[in-house]
């Protein structure tokens, strides 16, 4: 089923990369064939069309209306890991010297990309959250199953990156970061008793905060940084479960 959804959705892709090679041109900062953010769902919604019809593409979207809050903590990672991360950036940029001339903190635009941002984080989730993180949690732990799905959703982007003409190097780090923010992202949706609105949530607070403030947000220390915290966030997860034998174990 993974394998299918995946290839699914970089299939549905190839019609925005190719427009966004064809016409160019960008929506503000962001690529055409940022348009893509629609295939994870529509990839999702076939396999589990095929599966089990309507009733199973019903049950798929209605995940997105759950309200469990199993563990608070799991919805403060989720939005709160690349925000500070950001700040962390900017922090060390004004350390050392390093900060961009002129940079500004556009709040106002913190409610309309969020809203922008959450409506693509919805077509986003709805596939790699509702649909490929528990199929790939059934042979894999948590950890790699961030890590893989983190690393696939990294690939997906490059083709929009590459037209946004993002250097190699731009990219190598940003994937760091995204299959960081990946992984804490599994992390959440497990502690969040497997909640898509929790990823969904946390997705777009991850793009308001490294595109609206694009000045602060730099891959080779946010990368860093964000890679650290999902490490930490595994080793606490690991040393509470360890101490709690009888907690619910994470992933499941």
């Amino acid at each position: 089923m993974v394998f299918e959804f995946v290839g699914l959705t970089f299939g549905l892709s190839l019609p925005f990369w190719v427009l966004g090679a064809v016409e160019g041109g960008t929506f503000g900062s962001l690529p055409i064939a940022s348009a893509m953010v629609v295939c994870p769902a529509g990839a999702a919604s076939i396999v589990v069309s095929r599966r089990d019809g309507r009733r199973g593409v019903r049950r798929l979207w209605r995940r997105l209306l759950d309200r469990s809050v199993q563990a608070k903590w799991a919805w403060l990672v989720a939005i709160g890991a690349v925000p500070a991360s950001v700040v962390a950036t900017a922090a060390v940029e004004q350390f050392t010297g390093d900060a961009t001339a002129g940079a500004s903190t556009p709040w106002a635009w913190i409610v309309p990309t969020l809203v922008l941002f959450g409506v693509a984080a919805v077509f986003e989730e709805v596939g790699w959250s509702g649909l490929a993180v528990d199929a790939m949690q059934r042979r894999l732990t948590p950890v790699i199953t961030g890590l893989v799905l983190g690393m696939v959703w990294a690939v997906w982007h490059y083709v929009p990156l590459l037209q946004a003409d993002r250097s190699m190097g731009w990219i190598a780090w940003w994937t760091l970061f995204t299959v960081a923010f990946r992984v804490i992202l599994v992390l959440a949706y497990n502690g969040a008793g497997g909640s898509v609105p929790v990823t969904v949530v946390g997705h777009a607070a991850g793009n308001v905060a490294t595109v609206t403030f694009g000045d602060f947000f730099t891959p080779s220390i946010t990368g860093v940084v964000l890679a650290v915290l999902a490490a930490a966030l595994v080793v606490v997860l690991a040393r509470r479960e360890t101490a709690s034998p009888s907690a619910r174990p994470v992933g499941n």
